[in-house]
């Protein structure tokens, strides 16, 4: 693909990975798998670690607060990631072997090379940028949080990311400070920049979309050319029926064989991303009610409310942009569709016919898709859904609970008559 590149499209991405444990390459030597395991262990002791003093808490402590309502927040974040981060590292290899894969995809023919090697070039450059932005965001994060709960902090047990396990906090405060920070840090920066890595693999992806349906478009007007070079005649004055059909079979083989190679490796990224994606829209999907059920019983615009929003546009940001890529890929494949039955001349050979038949079919009924988990397929559509999911639960379940609390009030009055007097 980017044989006279200079860089490899994924090279900082991957060195961003490499720093934090998370090694992608295609076999690995003892360091690497110490690395590898270690990155592994150390969020999954904290949460097993953390988790029964969460349970506790969730359980006993006031609901309405909003220490209450943040460290929610920081559990399933922190679990999300965690889960996410082991699923990535049950498929390292394979992934480190689909990046090389599309770091060498060989693009047919000297003049579109050219032109998808240039605008690989030129992504590759914007996405270095915004890759080394956002690798830095959750440690900026992580630093602002720490000075706020320095500043604010209200219980003894709690540490800037939630709850902490009294027994660790009664042998080394300051340990039990400095590991939830580091946890917390390493893990979020993991898990943006695996979301990063999606992104930049869909933007290649997409560029090798965008540049299939040429081949098909040029059928005709490419093997007249060959068929010139070999015969020294001019191109402008050979009618396509003159030309053997040999070398539209051979233009065709190479257009085909270059889909053929492309929707595998979409087929490699739904494989390797599918469980991954699952994860997150299911953790994303109860924060996203539980933040939206609290905006509703805080002030608008205040403190808390921009708080809330600010961690839902984190949240689905790069899920949307992933929404957006995949749906242009989508109309990208259906546009080879529309190639192939622009490629079709009266008079040409049936068996090249057939075979652009072939393609327009299952450009049609089987176009590359990205899906949830193996459930539902990534796209435009996918946002519309997600939205109107969240709308629908999360504010029946608030009208619920709202009724459910006046009808207990309503009870408690009639017991207990003396309070409704003192309420009044």
């Amino acid at each position: 693909m980017n044989g006279s590149t200079e860089q490899p499209f994924f090279g900082l991405i991957t060195k961003c990975l490499y720093s934090l444990g998370c090694v992608l390459a295609r076999s690995y030597n003892l360091k690497q798998k110490i690395a590898l395991l270690i990155s592994s262990l150390v969020p999954l002791l904290y949460l097993c670690l953390a988790l029964p003093d969460w349970i506790d808490y969730l359980v006993n402590v006031d609901t309405e607060s909003d220490a209450y309502s943040d460290d929610v927040m920081y559990m399933i974040a922190f679990i999300c990631a965690t889960v996410r981060g082991v699923i990535l590292r049950l498929n390292v290899l394979k992934l480190g072997n689909l990046l090389h894969i599309m770091e060498n995809i060989d693009v047919p023919r000297a003049k579109p090379k050219l032109n998808v090697n240039a605008e690989i070039a030129k992504s590759r450059k914007i996405l270095n940028r915004i890759v080394a932005l956002t690798f830095s965001l959750p440690t900026v994060a992580v630093i602002l949080a720490t000075i706020r709960w320095f500043f604010e902090k209200e219980h003894s047990n709690h540490l800037p990311f939630g709850m902490h396990p009294q027994w660790a906090l009664n042998i080394t405060y300051i340990g039990s400070l400095i590991y939830q920070v580091v946890s917390f840090t390493t893990v979020g920066t993991e898990n943006i920049t695996v979301d990063c890595l999606l992104v930049c693999m869909l933007i290649l992806l997409l560029t090798h979309y965008r540049n299939i349906p040429q081949y098909f478009y040029n059928l005709t007007r490419n093997s007249i050319e060959d068929f010139s070079d070999v015969e020294h005649l001019d191109a402008n004055s050979v009618h396509y029926k003159d030309v053997p059909w040999e070398y539209f079979l051979r233009n065709l083989k190479e257009a085909i064989e270059y889909h053929v190679k492309i929707t595998e490796v979409a087929k490699e990224i739904e494989d390797i991303f599918h469980n991954v994606l699952l994860v997150s829209f299911t953790m994303n999907s109860l924060v996203t009610c539980f933040s939206i059920f609290r905006i509703t019983n805080t002030p608008l615009f205040g403190a808390a409310f921009w708080n809330m929003f600010l961690y839902l546009s984190g949240t689905f940001d790069l899920f949307f942009l992933q929404c957006c890529l995949l749906q242009k890929i989508i109309n990208e494949s259906w546009n080879i569709s529309h190639a192939c039955f622009e490629a079709y001349h009266p008079g040409l050979d049936i068996r090249i016919h057939k075979a652009l038949v072939i393609v327009m079919n299952q450009c049609q009924n089987s176009p590359v898709r990205v899906t949830i988990g193996k459930f539902v397929a990534i796209s435009h559509a996918t946002i519309i859904a997600v939205i109107s999911c969240h709308l629908s639960i999360t504010f029946p379940t608030f009208r619920a609970v709202s009724n459910i609390g006046s009808y207990v009030l309503k009870i408690s009055y009639k017991i207990y008559p003396e309070q409704e007097r003192d309420n009044k």
